[in-house]
């Protein structure tokens, strides 16, 4: 194949096909269609963002807080030393999912019962409903909630 050329390999991406004296090396699919520019604005829309929970917030072992900060409302819950932080609305109708009852790893939405395991966000014996949830880094006794656009609910 000549050098430089353009195969596409499945929808959406291509390979550009080096110099033959890199015969080697494996190609590398890049995504059609951004450009510099796209990449870049794309890049700066998926930082991370990160919500310092303030030492008094932090929920003892089979607690719970209400996280609000930049119009973001969170549901933090402590589950044996290990802490989850989810999206506090229920995705069904919207109800509260701090307020609900936590048994083990599992939060049940007070409104209407739904189920939630709060490790994987979804909803217990489907994969159809899911939850946003966020990790959690613990610094010393501090906790951080990282926001980023790799979490979709």
């Amino acid at each position: 194949m000549p050098s430089g050329t353009i195969t596409k390999i499945w929808p959406g991406w291509k390979v550009i096909h080096h110099h033959p004296l890199l015969v080697n090396r494996t190609p590398l699919p890049i995504p059609m269609g951004l450009g510099h520019k796209q990449n870049r604005e794309r890049n700066r829309k998926m930082k991370a963002k990160y919500i310092t929970v303030p030492v008094g917030r932090v929920p003892a072992p089979g607690q719970r807080a209400l996280i609000e900060t930049e119009g973001k409302s969170l549901a933090l819950f402590n589950v044996a030393g290990q802490f989850h932080a989810i999206d506090d609305s229920c995705p069904h109708q919207g109800a509260s999912l701090c307020g609900g009852r936590l048994e083990g790893e599992v939060i049940q939405c007070c409104a209407h019962g739904l189920r939630f395991d709060l490790r994987t966000g979804y909803l217990l014996n489907s994969t159809q409903l899911k939850v946003c949830r966020y990790p959690v880094e613990q610094v010393g006794n501090q906790l951080i909630i990282v926001i980023g656009a790799f979490h979709p609910a």
